[in-house]
């Protein structure tokens, strides 16, 4: 299905390249992405339960092509396809949080260590998450980068389900469980990662991920809400 961006496509490689020479440390000057919508169209509907979990497919990626095909890019912006789903754990006891208009989630009570336990379900390649990502490559081809779904690596994961005070506290009290658990949470991203990606790199335009930043080839961000509140010494022992 064709898909009519408001993207100047003759400007592409050269974003592209100055990507390429910002990773490689090249560019002399910043990266500058700014998106704006041609018209005002929030439609807060998009973050609720029924919309991201019991919309058929085809219906969904209609809307969020509708987004795309509403969005203006400027600068060093490229056309990029983000669905608001992250890689679930099932059985977490976690809470959802609709009235912030996300799909961020906490446990409502610490759950204890010994209950926790990360393993690779190989059934969600055929996740709703992973379903829109293969479709939105089937429907734009290269038009569009589709971005990487968060995988709430390492500490991201254990802090929804022990709850930020709690992990924050855990550090001090219980670090080598900490490591245990963060461990296993990476393990299982990472095969998710492998799993995602298999579909992303069949559309040839790199990688992305929540945030705007593009690359040549496989990338996606780590750590990130929960590791600006550690020092640099927590994070090198917790994360790295």
């Amino acid at each position: 299905m064709s898909i009519n961006l408001q993207f100047d496509e003759e400007r592409r490689a050269e974003i592209e390249q100055a990507w390429t020479e910002w990773w490689a440390g090249e560019l002399r000057r910043p990266i500058v992405t700014i998106t704006s919508p041609a018209r005002v169209a929030f439609t807060p509907h998009q973050f609720t339960r029924e919309f991201i979990q019991e919309t058929p497919i085809d219906e969904a990626l209609d809307y969020y092509q509708s987004q795309l095909e509403n969005t203006l890019h400027y600068a060093d912006a490229l056309p990029t396809f983000h669905n608001p789903l992250y890689f679930g754990m099932s059985g977490s006891r976690m809470k959802p949080m609709p009235e912030l208009h996300t799909v961020w989630n906490e446990a409502e009570e610490p759950i204890p260590f010994e209950e926790i336990h990360f393993t690779y379900d190989p059934d969600h390649v055929r996740s709703r998450a992973m379903q829109l990502r293969a479709g939105a490559v089937e429907r734009w081809d290269d038009k569009v980068t589709i971005a990487h779904t968060g995988l709430g690596v390492g500490l991201q994961s254990l802090s929804s389900l022990r709850t930020t005070y709690q992990l924050l506290s855990d550090l001090y009290e219980s670090p080598d469980e900490v490591l245990r658990l963060s461990k296993e949470s990476t393990d299982v991203s990472m095969r998710q990662y492998e799993d995602s990606w298999d579909i992303i790199k069949k559309a040839h335009r790199g990688s992305t991920n929540w945030a705007p930043l593009w690359a040549p080839g496989r990338g996606h961000m780590y750590e990130c809400d929960f590791s600006c509140m550690i020092s640099p010494k927590m994070y090198e022992r917790f994360v790295m």
